[in-house]
């Protein structure tokens, strides 16, 4: 069994107009011109994203950097800093593979999100 198509349920039935022009044709019917597309806003979600792994990967070069600088001191504590450098040496790494790892979904999130028309 089909169904005539009907008109419920339409933008124009339920007093909505869309986005463009409309114009009366001859025979009174109304005809709208083509609808614009409404630009999609950015996802802010996926900006603090992208902050946050920029963030991460600079820190992790960062705490290298300053494990360079106290590795190469001699004038330190050597229990408590042996302790501490060791825990920032294996952390670096880990958060640096955190900000690249981040960087990489919010490609994979911005990629699937793409649309080829917009450009």
């Amino acid at each position: 069994m089909v169904l005539p198509p009907t008109n419920s349920g339409t933008a124009s039935s339920i007093g909505i107009e869309p986005i463009g022009e409309t114009e009366t044709s001859s025979t009174g019917e109304t005809v709208s011109a083509p609808v614009t597309p409404v630009p999609r806003r950015t996802n802010p979600f996926i900006i603090a994203l992208a902050v946050i792994s920029v963030a991460l990967i600079g820190g992790g070069f960062y705490i290298i950097a300053r494990l360079q600088e106290n590795f190469a001191a001699t004038q330190t504590n050597r229990n408590l800093d042996y302790v501490f450098l060791q825990v920032l040496a294996i952390g670096a790494p880990v958060v640096i593979c955190l900000g690249l790892a981040t960087g990489i979904s919010v490609v994979v999130v911005s990629a699937i999100g793409w649309d080829r028309r917009r450009g």
